[in-house]
């Protein structure tokens, strides 16, 4: 039974003592406030009546203005706790006093002056109990729970309706105040007790307070605190209107009449009661449900939506019936519905200034706005009559307040609809500071200045080795460009120095030092003369040949590369077939300078305009990575498709795959239909196709997305998270272009269906295995990367949420900050993904849980430990596969040895040795022989790191 009321509440394990507490605390709170209420309105109204209630208004602030710097500084100096109960106990000695008082010394000015005590307290306890209740539940919980604890609250406000109505005829009116200060003492009690229940990820750290100027600053610098803040002024002005309003209702009714303050007390007990009820219900049967399904998205608006209504009767027929029912409306929403959703607003600050800024808002804001509030109140009714002036009124009755209140109500509606915004921008907001905070800024994968000018020193170096690295570096970071200081390499002591520094300047089109070059063709070192030669026939018009005649002997490929250049420039001496027919000599030359002038060749038909097709796919294939590389550079200079089938077969390549996806990306869209057809061919290398996505996604143009949408459904679990990685690569660059939303929403669909498929596979078999004595340890490292998916699908859908900070909160961000990445997964996806997505991400739900949900979604149970290992072994994930194949070992499910046997032969080393191993366990009436687990790992580690090509 207990269980059921607990799924009923959705209490989770370990959440009831502080729920319990939480309700206490803050039941004690509205217990102790509502049955002050009728108590200060009876003795306020039997001494003054309701329009003289704006003099009381307006002297709140005033009262408060001098107790809160005096609070904030005993606060700073004892602690919260110290404070909080000592405040209580403060408070409730007052309540002595005032009831001392009006026994002993009654006076005409005692019932102004509780009045104001009264809405002193009001503002004091219930925000103390709610800032408690904050340091208890993170965002999630608050979600969940706050409903709860606002039954609390509901509670409370019977319980002192209950006292209200049932002891003021024994007791009388006065004689309910020491009942006040039992209450009071009572919530002191609890808080103590409880204290121990607040969680350390949500206590601001320790510190001394913020100064009030201060807070206030940061409420002014923050747009959604500002939002707040102006949501809780104009909630102030229009619920003191429509008490207002009650309170004239409520002196009609009982003037003249005997014994008018037990009287009026004893209504508004009987009026507290029931609303008391109606607000418990509304609490249990609606606040958590509607949180937790629609959010306070919803919930923000329905107070504001019903006093709008509750007004506009008002407005109609300034009854009694209008007034009370507007009233109703306040009190059985506001400290319900409407004060659970407030305080989740304030869950996603950051709990450094939570505390301060919240104190601040309570007690400054609202406070300021009870000023305005009665003073806007006073100047539309009967006015003011002060000592020294009169300020006469505009004779308002219960109509026209009542049209001020909806003016009011307008303003409410529109900052609430902008919070619903803001409350998802701020937690998003949090989320991204903690992703910055752990993984502490990002790297832009070039060299910074710092970097440039170490790399330069090295160049000053005298140990050669030392200079040649930092050219090796400059040439992998920055080819289009050099730095100063290797122009003054060419004339460094060391050939390879002078060398490499020539070959540099080249590559990067340098022509600033053209003359100092021509001096080099007279180099003893040969490499650099050779280099000073091709720089020449590069970047200049000099006659290759005249120099080799004035200048002696330079090796074979360098003079037929020179010329090859020097036939290939426009102008006079321009001639295109014999620079293609040296070009080939270049390329099918054999010898020790073949290599060279296959290298020299690709180079030159990257800085010519020379274009040979067949012997630059020749380049391309060649099987020195350097040749290659510079032809695949070659390509993506001349743009030409006809490259693009040779340029993929190389991409797999270490050496050569980075240049070769560089030509790709040159070529654009021209490459497009070959990597789409590449993409879904089953038949083609995995390792080659798992390149593909990244290429396109640097393509980044809508026939490159439509070829990353159509392979979006790709059986390969790591190859399909290669293509959702290269779609958001292409929206980041382009998220101009047009999405299907549906056909991204149809696979993460069936991604979180995938995992839900997961958790019931790994369960039946873990079950079985537990009791060998075995684990299936890669269970959790297959969602993993299935969940990874989901965050990049959803990124497609909504790539201003930044889903990437969200899944870094949920994997390595404290217990707050993984409710605060919930609440805000929960805010982007669709009632439906809704639904699948967020269990699998919230910590508070069980694995049990999870594989009961999974059983209602697809539909049944795995009847078996066999269709469990079928499942796996069906999967193209080579690491499930190889669990199921595990399991078949372990289980000595024979009706598989077939399969197994057909995995003997296998290209996955993991798989093999696997079912090697399986096949064993199947065959043998003893135990696996130990090293299984070794040959396991290291099986899965080469296939990682060998084989499989797409990790």
């Amino acid at each position: 039974m207990l269980q059921r009321i607990r799924r009923f509440l959705d209490v989770r394990p370990g959440e009831g003592w502080p729920l319990a507490a939480c309700a206490a605390y803050v039941g004690l709170a509205v217990a102790s406030f509502t049955l002050a209420k009728p108590v200060r309105n009876a003795l306020f109204l039997g001494e003054y009546g309701a329009y003289k209630l704006v003099y009381v208004f307006v002297g709140v602030p005033l009262v408060l203005a001098a107790f809160i710097p005096v609070y904030n500084a005993i606060a700073a100096r004892v602690g919260q706790r110290k404070v909080i109960t000592g405040s209580l106990v403060f408070l409730a000695g007052t309540v002595l006093l005032f009831w001392w008082g009006f026994t002993f010394h009654r006076a005409g000015w005692l019932s102004a002056a509780f009045y104001i005590w009264v809405n002193c307290y009001g503002v004091i306890a219930p925000v103390q109990a709610w800032t408690f209740a904050n340091t208890v539940f993170d965002t999630r919980q608050a979600r969940r729970l706050f409903g709860l604890v606002g039954a609390g609250a509901s509670l409370g406000g019977i319980l002192a309706g209950l006292m209200a109505l049932t002891l003021v005829k024994p007791l009388g009116t006065v004689n309910l105040l020491l009942v006040l200060a039992s209450l009071i003492l009572g919530a002191a009690v609890v808080v103590n007790a409880a204290w121990r229940v607040r969680r350390s990820d949500l206590r601001p750290p320790h510190r001394r307070a913020r100064p009030l100027r201060e807070s206030l600053g940061v409420i002014a610098a923050t747009p959604y605190l500002r939002l707040i803040a102006t949501l809780i002024f104009i909630v102030a002005i229009v619920t003191q209107w429509t008490q207002f309003q009650f309170n004239v209702i409520v002196e009609q009714m009982y003037t003249g009449l005997p014994d008018m303050a037990d009287r009026i007390t004893a209504f508004n007990g009987t009026f507290n009661f029931g609303l008391g009820i109606v607000a418990l219900l509304v609490q249990l049967l609606l606040t958590g449900p509607v949180l937790r399904k629609y959010g306070m998205a919803f919930t923000i608006l329905l107070l504001p939506l019903s006093l709008g209504f509750g007004s506009a009767l008002v407005f109609l027929w300034p009854l009694a019936w209008s007034v009370l029912l507007t009233n109703g409306f306040d009190q059985a929403l506001r400290f319900s519905v409407d004060k659970a959703t407030f305080e989740l607003l304030y869950m996603p600050v950051d709990a450094r200034i939570k505390s301060d800024v919240k104190s601040a808002i309570d007690l400054v804001i609202n406070r300021v706005a009870d000023a305005v509030g009665g003073l806007l109140l006073g100047l539309a009714t009967k006015g003011f009559s002060l000592v020294v002036v009169a300020l006469p009124g505009l004779g308002l009755g219960l109509r026209g307040v009542a049209a001020l209140a909806l003016t009011g109500i307008v303003g409410w509606v529109a900052v609430a609809i902008a919070l619903r915004k803001g409350y998802v921008t701020q937690i998003r907001n949090s989320i991204i500071q903690n992703r910055l905070e752990i993984e502490g800024g990002t790297s832009t994968g070039l060299l910074d200045k710092a970097a440039l000018d170490l790399l330069a020193g090295k160049m000053r170096s005298a140990d050669a080795k030392d200079i040649l690295f930092a050219l090796d570096v400059f040439e992998t970071q920055h080819r289009t460009q050099v730095h100063p200081a290797v122009r003054d390499l060419i004339g460094h002591q060391e050939p390879r120095v002078r060398e490499r520094a020539l070959e540099l300047l080249d590559e990067a089109g340098d022509r600033t030092v053209a003359d100092e070059v021509r001096g080099l063709l007279r180099d003893p070192d040969i490499g650099t003369r050779t280099a000073a030669l091709l720089y020449l026939a590069h970047h200049t018009d000099a006659d290759p040949l005249k120099l080799i005649d004035d200048l002696g002997p330079f090796p074979d490929f360098s003079v037929t590369a020179g010329i090859v250049a020097f036939w290939s420039h426009p102008g006079p001496t321009r001639n295109l077939e014999a620079a293609r027919v040296l070009l080939g000599q270049l390329i099918t030359s054999d010898g020790d300078e073949a290599t060279r002038g296959r290298l020299e060749a690709a180079r030159l038909m990257g800085r010519v305009d020379l274009q040979v097709p067949d012997l630059l796919g020749r380049l391309i294939a060649d099987a020195e990575p350097a040749v290659a590389r510079e032809a695949a550079q070659a390509a993506g200079r001349q743009r030409d498709r006809l490259q693009a089938a040779g340029l993929v077969a190389r991409l797999a390549d270490p050496e050569v795959g980075p240049a070769a996806a560089d030509a790709l990306v040159a070529l654009g869209d021209l490459a497009v239909p070959v990597l789409a057809e590449l993409l879904n061919d089953r038949a083609a290398p995995l390792a080659v196709r798992g390149e593909l996505p990244a290429v396109l996604g640097r393509i980044a143009t809508a026939p490159a997305q439509e070829a990353l949408l159509g392979g979006l459904i790709q059986p390969h679990p790591q190859l399909r998270s290669r293509v959702i990685e290269g779609l958001n690569a292409l929206r980041g660059a382009h998220p101009e272009l047009p999405l299907d939303p549906v056909a991204v929403e149809a696979v993460l669909t069936a991604e979180l269906i995938g995992i839900y498929r997961d958790y019931q596979t790994f369960a039946r078999l873990q079950a079985s295995l537990g009791r060998l004595g075995s684990n299936i340890d890669g269970s959790r490292d297959a969602i993993k990367q299935s969940s990874r998916r989901i965050f990049w699908l959803i990124s497609l859908l909504r790539p201003d949420r930044d889903m990437e900070s969200v899944w870094v909160a949920l994997e390595r961000g404290s217990g707050a900050v993984k409710a605060n990445a919930l609440e805000l997964l929960d805010a982007t996806l669709s009632p439906g993904l809704r639904r699948l997505a967020v269990p699998l991400f919230d910590g508070a739900v069980s694995v049990e849980e999870r594989v009961h949900r999974a059983n209602e979604l697809l539909g049944a149970e795995l009847a078996s430990d066999a269709e469990a290992v079928a499942t796996l072994l069906a999967s193209d994930d080579a690491d499930l596969k190889a669990w199921g194949v595990y399991s078949v070992g372990l289980l000595r499910l024979a009706e598989f040895q077939d399969e197994l046997e057909h995995l003997l032969e296998d290209g996955n080393r993991l798989l093999r040795e696997t079912a090697r191993v399986a096949l064993m366990r199947l065959r043998a009436p003893i135990e696996p022989p130990q090293p299984y687990a070794v040959s396991h790992a290291e099986a899965a580690w080469e296939a990682h790191h060998g084989e499989s090509g797409v990790g």
